[in-house]
């Protein structure tokens, strides 16, 4: 099990949810080492001075999972000595119809956590090639540290993470207790700014705090369809993933401690 006072959080004034997702527990008992990669929400709020701390953990590659919409939207920005690679896993809100609106509309009474679920399989049946390609850039010494990040953190980088986590060997609740990891660093902070809003538009935002949080049950339930579907996430990330076996070798390689 992790260690739940370990604090992964890198601290900067512009985004609330960049995380380091070294000291798990992997294969054969060896430690997932910090420094190496990165998850994150979008980085254009970042401040100066945020790129010249995030410039100093090393990054020199950072996989953006959000859509070329979200991406002329809210563009990173430069982080000096990385390179920027685009793998887009959709444009995020506008993909799921944009939620808030059709609540405020009465075509949905809310999101649930079983929405939530179903998001993340559909995710993964659509984006598999994508995912696979980031754990493959992961798997590369040359890419460290390397960088992953949507517009919130937790969905497309939560999927990412849990896989990348899953092929170094670490046990499902700690990649269960890593993607609740947002819940404290980012969603009760999002929830709080966005009740306000929400309330003059006439909704309650509690019907929604699962779309705004990192509800467990729903990756738990995606890991365990990749399962049911693959007989082992393995199974998901050499097969429609298209990580090679070497890749995995090289991933437990690089990135855990001997």
């Amino acid at each position: 099990m992790s260690d739940p006072t370990v604090d992964r959080l890198v601290r900067l004034e512009g985004a609330r949810n960049f995380r380091d997702l070294g000291g798990y527990r992997g294969t054969d008992g060896r430690t997932v080492r910090y420094g190496c990669v990165f998850r994150s929400g979008e980085l254009a709020t970042l401040t100066d001075a945020d790129r010249t701390v995030v410039a100093g953990l090393g990054i020199t590659t950072i996989c953006d999972l959000r859509g070329p919409g979200e991406v002329e939207l809210m563009p990173d920005g430069t982080i000096v000595g990385a390179e920027p690679v685009g793998v887009p896993m959709g444009e995020g809100d506008a993909d799921h119809g944009n939620m808030i609106e059709r609540v405020a509309r009465g075509e949905i009474a809310g999101v649930t956590e079983q929405d939530m679920a179903a998001i993340y399989v559909s995710l993964l049946d659509r984006f598999a090639p994508e995912i696979g390609s980031v754990l493959t850039l992961a798997a590369d010494p040359a890419r460290h540290a390397l960088l992953f990040h949507c517009a919130a953190g937790k969905d497309r980088t939560g999927l990412v993470a849990a896989l990348l986590l899953a092929a170094l060997g670490v046990s499902r609740d700690d990649i269960l207790d890593d993607y609740e990891l947002t819940n404290r660093y980012r969603s009760a902070w999002r929830i709080a700014q966005l009740r306000p809003e929400l309330a003059a538009r006439g909704i309650d935002i509690e019907v929604m705090t699962a779309y705004f949080s990192a509800p467990r049950s729903a990756m738990a339930h995606a890991l365990d369809r990749l399962d049911a579907g693959h007989g082992s996430l393995e199974g998901f990330l050499t097969g429609p993933a298209g990580v090679a076996p070497r890749d995995l070798e090289a991933l437990r390689e690089h990135l855990l401690e001997p």
